[in-house]
């Protein structure tokens, strides 16, 4: 006992000299609770805490290099994957020797007690997920992409329509104005005063039901709780592809899996509004791990269910659908009868058409055409955007240290074993002509962003696991024993790395990202109803739904007019007897309001969601001014 606690202790005095010191403390108390949980019998295996001294170095260097007057705030703040900054960072030393920690001591345990230590990781990690949520979790949504789909849910549980009427679209059309800045962003020109979104309409679907049975609490929870099941089935799929090779191996690599993707930060932090990645990310891979159980078990009824979850990926985000390739490449080359096999695909069509087909009705009655996409922005896709689209993402995606940096090595040879293995090959294959399809159709898309690729995750991160598995598994068969401690090591210390960031983020005082809302922010926004009347009209920018949305009153975006359109607009709300405001929410209404040149008078500061052009957080009040007619 004396050993043990001198070990653990002693990481927490080592550490406690850098920021942070207490939680480091916490960390080395699991170490040797990992040590006690592993016993046997009366004996107590303390080599389990043998990692520290991964821990003990790094702090030790740490130590040298400050005492050496070295400035490690140069590297801390690489984004990219730096060895150095990973190496010095005292967070991700530590994580990665206790996380080494648990999992020698789950290898080492024995029936009862190695289910115990799993299941307590597993909980542990779920329990995190659900605290970043619970810490975080936005009350409200703003900007274009989280209010649309909040305002489409309302719609659809009030008026069973996806469509919102936006009063002043009609006069602006009375007026021969241009009619689009009378509804936020996320919505298109309207039509006889009805908008319909620029996004599909599925998540929206499942937002209404999480309304209906919760009420607002529970449609904002659902993203975070689609974002933890995501993690438990992708883990499950991992597993599920490696059956018949051994418990140990499907724990492996069905954990690891589970991890990486519970730990993405862009996973994780996107979910904190209500975004449909997560929804899209969990429907996608549910499918592949029905398919996978449909072609093993011969059962045509999880056919049906893996197809319903086709059509449930691609009404939730449309380029989901080619995922349905990988579907079907695995149907087609599974070992059994032809007649089977086109069995097998009729009833995964026929569940996918199930839910396509509603949608399919969607465009046709809306837009005019089945087959005319919600948004304009086809227009930006093209073939030549692939390799322009691939470097950028390489320059601000791919490479980032708490994403995939430190990891591309795990996911390269991951993606060479798993086509090159006989054993899984066709499943491997299916998953990468799926996903493979997803992102070359991404790519072409010439305004990507890292978020949108969010539902290709757990394929990476079973890839990942996959090529961790393999590589360290031929090491330890055919390697000298020196080189297997420094390959787990650096494979503790990448997978730390990469998560320390997202990790922090149970402890973090807030959180921001696109859409978001703080409680102050609700407060101001709902604020706005006591500092104007009912008939008022407010100016704003990307808030302009938000303002809608818990101010209750009808908004434009001024700075997307003409003055001379602005001009006659105003003109006609005068007339009405309609007090007309301004909120400089962001730059888009600083800039107009600097060039607007009429009579203005200054109401009040609000405290909202102030959001640079393209939806930067700038964390400051608004004035709320009226325009003198």
């Amino acid at each position: 006992i004396l050993r043990a606690l001198a070990r653990a202790l002693g990481l927490s005095v080592w550490l406690a000299v850098v920021p942070g010191g207490r939680t480091y403390v916490v960390l080395a108390v699991l170490a040797l609770l990992a040590a006690t949980m592993s016993s046997t019998g009366r004996r107590v295996h303390w080599e389990i805490l043998t990692p520290l001294r991964l821990a003990y170095a790094s702090v030790i260097s740490r130590l040298a290099l400050v005492a050496l007057g070295v400035d490690l705030d140069a590297y801390a703040g690489a984004s990219f994957p730096n060895p150095l900054s990973a190496w010095l960072h005292p967070t991700a030393a530590a994580v990665a020797s206790v996380g080494w920690c648990w999992v020698k001591a789950a290898s080492v345990s024995k029936g009862r007690g190695r289910s115990v230590m799993i299941a307590l990781m597993s909980i542990s990690l779920l329990g995190w997920g659900v605290a970043v949520a619970w810490r975080h979790l936005s009350h409200g949504a703003t900007g274009s992409d989280p209010y649309t789909y909040l305002q489409m849910a309302l719609d659809l549980l009030n008026t069973r329509t996806a469509l919102h009427r936006f009063e002043l679209a009609t006069l602006a059309t009375e007026l021969r104005i241009a009619t689009w800045p009378t509804v936020p962003v996320g919505y298109n020109a309207p039509a006889g005063g009805h908008a319909a979104s620029v996004w599909p309409a599925g998540w929206s679907l499942a937002l209404a039901g999480a309304f209906r049975l919760g009420g607002e609490p529970l449609a904002m929870w659902l993203a975070p709780l689609c974002h933890l099941a995501t993690a438990v089935v992708s883990g499950l799929l991992g597993a599920e592809i490696h059956r018949g090779q051994g418990s140990r191996v499907q724990w492996a690599i069905g954990g690891l899996t589970a991890t990486l993707v519970l730990t993405s930060y862009e996973g994780m932090t996107r979910t904190l509004v209500p975004m449909a990645d997560a929804a899209a990310s969990l429907c996608g891979v549910a499918m592949f791990l029905a398919l996978l159980r449909a072609v093993r078990s011969n059962r045509l009824g999880l056919n049906l269910i893996a197809g319903l979850l086709w059509g449930a990926t691609y009404a939730v985000r449309h380029p989901q659908v080619w995922l349905g390739l990988g579907g079907i490449l695995l149907l087609v080359t599974f070992e059994r009868p032809w007649p089977r096999r086109l069995a097998s695909l009729a009833f995964y069509c026929l569940g996918a058409a199930a839910l396509a087909l509603p949608d399919l009705a969607y465009h046709r009655n809306t837009f005019g055409s089945p087959w005319l996409p919600e948004s304009s922005e086809w227009l930006l896709l093209a073939l030549g955007n692939i390799p322009q689209m691939w470097g950028a993402l390489w320059r601000d995606g791919w490479w980032r240290q708490n994403e995939w940096g430190y990891l591309w090595p795990w996911l390269a040879v991951g993606l060479v074993e798993g086509l090159r293995q006989r054993a899984h090959r066709k499943t491997w294959l299916a998953l990468t002509v799926g996903y493979g399809s997803c992102l070359l159709f991404h790519l072409s898309y010439c305004a990507l962003r890292m978020r949108d690729l969010t539902p290709l995750f757990p394929w990476m991160a079973l890839l990942v696991s996959w090529g961790a598995w393999r590589l360290t598994r031929a090491v330890s068969e055919h390697g000298p024993r020196q080189l297997r401690s420094v390959l787990a090591a650096l494979l503790a210390l990448s997978l730390a790395a990469r998560s320390a960031q997202t990790l922090q983020l149970a402890t973090q005082p807030n959180v921001w990202t696109f859409g978001y809302v703080t409680a102050a922010e609700r407060v101001g926004l709902e604020s706005l109803s006591t500092l104007t009347p009912t008939n008022a009209v407010i100016g704003t920018g990307l808030n302009a739904g938000a303002v809608h949305l818990y101010a209750q009153r009808a908004t434009v975006r001024p700075a997307v007019w003409s003055e001379t359109e602005f001009a006659t607009m105003a003109e006609a709300l005068a007339a009405r007897n309609r007090p007309l405001y301004v909120l400089d929410d962001g730059e888009e209404m600083a800039s107009w309001l600097a060039s607007y040149d009429g009579q203005i008078e200054a109401i009040a500061w609000v405290n909202i969601p102030r959001m640079g052009r393209g939806g930067q957080h700038q964390g400051a009040s608004g004035m709320l001014y009226r325009l003198q007619h």
